[in-house]
């Protein structure tokens, strides 16, 4: 028997701003976050630094994004 888990974003998580892409080919990119696909655990930025400049990739694994703290 399989227990599925279902995880639940909470508002104030999702108000994540300026993130740095850490893998894959737009890796390096400083981007601005946009929204999140809960369905494909994708998320969805917009390029605002590096060779990328002002691309909006299709998706982005969760785990390929970190929070910058400026």
């Amino acid at each position: 028997m399989c227990n599925l888990i279902r995880m639940s974003c909470r508002q104030p998580f999702l108000k994540l701003g300026v993130v740095r892409i850490g893998n894959g080919a737009y890796w390096g990119s400083n981007a601005r976050f946009l929204g999140v696909d809960t369905d494909n655990f994708c998320a969805k930025v917009k390029i605002e630094k590096g060779v990328y400049y002002r691309r909006v990739p299709n998706a982005i694994d969760y785990e390929d994004i970190f929070k910058l703290a400026l």
